[in-house]
């Protein structure tokens, strides 16, 4: 018996609330799209909308990451101690301004040695050169006296023992000037290495004064002082604000029907913005394990719009009707949203609920009306 009673129970708590979801027991309450009893009548100078049909594109959204279309990593081209780092994350730099100092004593020093080598490769060349002179008018006077022996040993004024000794005397000069020539352009060649030397020197030394290489903002520090810099270690990122772009991926369907140059929609939903932006490229290479492509949409910066950001860009897959009133026409009382229909002389009360605003300062009502009705703007003066 027992039994029996609260199978009785189960059945009616069941049959219950099953009537209640159906709506058995909500009296009174007006449905989305169904009529109030007329409450109000027209009145003079009241002033009307019609609730319009209009296509809306039909949109799907991709995420993505905004990011700089110029950014550049700024790092040393030779080993060092970091003495200085002039600037932090968020602060403006010029192109050309110096960012980083690392310690240039070693530097310094290699300067001031090949310095010396080429002040003493200088000396040198210049001995050679003296020397060279001295050879020269050795080699002249040999010249000369080879010359005049000769002539009195063609009129039998000299011995040939005085023309031998002349000739070799004019031969010792002549191979005198040519190792003298030598001598100087081996100095030559000394002063020209020791000058490459000095110019590698002043070059690397130049590197110890690390400027940025163009204008922009610094994004992000990733050295200290006192770090260890070497080549291919980032110190500091920099970005240009003025040239953004929104990275999106995109799915391999709609990645192949994107048009470069076409103009999309970019929400920045941490700023409440929508932008256009123009497709610049779609990456030819898909994310294996997403099966997606990375659109790339560049637009032009607005206030607060910084790289790394979250957006969202809008792709166009279609249209569709949309129903549309001024957003002035739709009253709320608390959740409940609903506009004053005209029938007649008479203003129905119609629940609706709204969708999206829009710029023209309409909203979409998504249910509640179909279309050519007319809806209150304003009250015009009892009768």
């Amino acid at each position: 018996m027992k039994k029996l009673i609260s199978f009785l129970l189960f059945a009616i708590v069941v049959l219950a609330v099953v009537l209640w979801a159906a709506g058995v027991f909500r009296t009174g309450q007006v449905a989305p799209g169904h009529e109030a009893p007329p409450r109000e009548k027209v009145r003079p100078g009241d002033q009307f909308a019609p609730v319009v049909k209009s296509p809306l594109p039909v949109t799907e959204v991709a995420t993505g990451t905004v990011r700089s279309r110029h950014s550049v990593r700024v790092a040393a081209r030779i080993p060092g101690r970091i003495e200085e780092i002039r600037k932090r994350a968020g602060e403006k730099v010029k192109m050309g301004e110096v960012l980083v100092v690392i310690d240039d004593r070693d530097l310094q020093a290699r300067l001031a040695q090949a310095g010396d080598a080429l002040t003493s490769a200088k000396a040198a060349a210049a001995a050679a050169r003296e020397q060279m002179t001295q050879s020269e008018a050795r080699r002249i006077l040999a010249t000369k006296r080879y010359h005049r022996i000769q002539g009195f040993y063609e009129k039998k004024a000299a011995t040939l023992e005085a023309l031998e000794i002349a000739e070799a005397e004019f031969l010792e000069a002549k191979a005198a000037v040519a190792a003298a020539s030598a001598a100087v352009a081996s100095a030559d060649a000394q002063v020209a290495r020791a000058k490459e030397v000095v110019r590698e020197a002043q070059v690397a030394l130049g590197y110890a004064r690390i400027v940025s290489p163009i204008a922009g903002v610094v994004s992000e520090k990733q050295a200290e002082v006192g770090d260890l810099a070497f080549p291919g270690r980032t110190i500091l990122v920099i970005h240009d604000p003025m040239k953004l772009r929104l990275e999106a991926r995109v799915r391999e369907s709609l990645a192949s029907a994107l048009e470069v140059g076409a103009t999309l929609t970019i929400q920045l939903s941490s700023l409440g913005k929508e932008l256009p932006g123009t497709l610049d490229r779609v990456l030819p290479s898909a994310d294996p394990l997403s099966r997606t492509f990375e659109a790339r949409v560049n637009f032009d910066p607005i206030p607060g719009a910084h790289p790394g950001m979250f957006g969202r860009l809008e792709i166009p897959v279609g249209e569709r009707t949309a129903i549309r009133v001024p957003s002035k026409a739709v009253k709320r009382v608390g959740q409940v949203e609903s506009v004053l229909v005209r029938h007649g002389e008479d203003l129905e009360v119609r629940l609706v609920t709204s969708g999206r605003t829009f710029d023209d300062g309409s909203v979409e009502i998504l249910s509640g009306l179909s279309g050519g009705e007319e809806v209150l703007l304003r009250r015009g003066e009892p009768r």
